[in-house]
């Protein structure tokens, strides 16, 4: 009977450990690991900018060169302007999601992002040459 009440109560403590949910540290470790890994890859475009954009005013004034602004989901952009002039390159989001990246023949450009809905896109620019804000209202 001593026996008996022996094995009942180590099985009884093997079950409950067994059956205890919390990770053990080392399984911490294998999830940080592949937790990682996933933050250098680069961060895929927001689906709400993926579009095609119109360019309505520059700075409060309405636009006269008819620009449209083409987001792929990809990663890739292309700006046309009505009289067929453009550029094309690739853009990324940055981490945090609050700029765009732009990298084209013409050079690398970052764009703030001052509103985003499902109709408008507003973006602020530092221009490099005078260091002076431009404020671009675009809607779909």
């Amino acid at each position: 009977m001593r026996y008996f009440s022996i094995f009942v109560l180590s099985a009884s403590f093997f079950m409950f450990t067994a059956c205890n949910n919390e990770p053990k540290a080392s399984e911490d470790k294998k999830e940080e690991k592949s937790d990682t890994t996933s933050k250098v890859e680069t961060v895929k475009a927001d689906k709400s900018l993926v579009a095609e954009w119109r360019l309505e005013m520059v700075n409060n004034v309405k636009d006269q060169i008819g620009l449209i602004l083409n987001l792929t989901e990809n990663g890739d952009f292309s700006m046309k302007q009505s009289d067929g002039a453009g550029i094309k390159g690739t853009y990324k989001n940055s981490e945090d999601g609050k700029k765009i990246l732009l990298n084209s023949e013409k050079g690398e450009d970052t764009w703030t992002i001052v509103e985003l809905t499902d109709s408008i896109l507003v973006l602020s620019e530092i221009r490099k040459e005078d260091n002076k804000e431009n404020l671009y209202r675009f809607k779909k």
